[in-house]
């Protein structure tokens, strides 16, 4: 068998014949699959998946402190009301202003990191792409319109960065462009800040202050200054992980944060669908226990 016919030199990920209908299309996607048959880079996998359920737990105090509060409030429970308004509260907390800047921060250099793991993030940036597109068609029709959100800058990050390494095969010239690309990224966003801008075109998705009016996103991840932290993290890859292993060899702790970890493997899906799963469960909460008869949401 000559080296261009041995199926270990293609690009193209094994489809084992035994696996699920969803195992197969998460192994062409390339979620959630092992990297030229070494194992994941598990810590990656954790950090992601953390941040992910800390967003999971943010949603659903908003649920519970904007979209159940008014009926949960007139069912005159004083536990229910309290807790109600400890959601409320929660949402005004400085420290989870501070914290979700940080989650945030974490969650973006780490898809950077992913970036340079991803055998072909041109494919990534066309699955996040048409992600992107699905949740804003869903919440158009739901009247929770999402314009231009995490997905959709994600996507274009992702697009740029595989362009750039089209360009630059070099992996020293490719971690200068990262570092230089976040740096524009991040200078651009002081000048929007700082500059009178006056735009004749609605370029909401670059930048609020390019915006023509109020912006109507549910959810409004702007290219600046967002992308910094993508580039942050393609240009940070190579260096911490110039092995493609895993920094962190404790078995012991690996096996303990599966949980997490598998969150973090995962992670699009659960962004794809967790608002539509906690709302379905607090709503059925709601119907059989806290205001019988009634979903509340419909």
């Amino acid at each position: 068998m000559t080296k261009a016919e041995n199926p270990l030199n293609s690009n193209q990920i094994p489809l084992d014949s035994n696996q699920s209908i969803f195992k197969k299309c998460c192994t062409y996607l390339g979620i959630g699959v092992k990297k030229n048959r070494k194992d994941r880079i598990w810590e990656i996998d954790f950090i992601r998946g953390f941040c992910i359920i800390l967003m999971l737990y943010d949603h659903f105090m908003f649920d519970v402190g904007f979209v159940f509060s008014k009926a949960w409030i007139a069912t005159g429970n004083e536990t229910l009301i309290a807790f109600v308004n400890h959601a409320k509260w929660y949402w005004k907390w400085d420290l989870r202003l501070v914290v979700q800047d940080l989650v945030l921060i974490s969650f973006f250099t780490i898809c950077g990191i992913s970036c340079s793991f991803s055998r072909s993030n041109l494919k990534r940036a066309i699955v996040i792409g048409i992600c992107a597109g699905l949740v804003s068609l869903v919440t158009y029709y739901m009247n929770m319109f999402i314009s231009f959100g995490v997905l959709h800058m994600l996507s274009v990050a992702v697009f740029v960065w595989w362009l750039t390494t089209v360009i630059l095969k070099n992996k020293n010239h490719q971690i200068i462009a990262a570092m230089s690309l976040a740096l524009i990224v991040l200078a651009l966003d002081i000048y929007f800040d700082n500059a009178d801008i006056s735009p004749k075109v609605n370029l909401f998705f670059i930048n609020k202050n390019l915006a023509i009016g109020s912006i109507t996103s549910a959810d409004y991840f702007p290219l600046v200054p967002y992308t910094a932290f993508v580039f942050l993290g393609a240009g940070l890859g190579p260096m911490i992980y110039k092995s493609r292993t895993s920094k962190m060899k404790s078995p012991i702790i690996k096996k303990a944060t599966i949980p997490i970890t598998f969150t973090g493997k995962y992670a699009i899906f659960f962004y794809l669908f967790h608002q539509i799963l906690i709302t379905a469960i607090l709503a059925l909460i709601s119907f059989y226990s806290l205001t019988p008869g009634n979903f509340v949401v419909i």
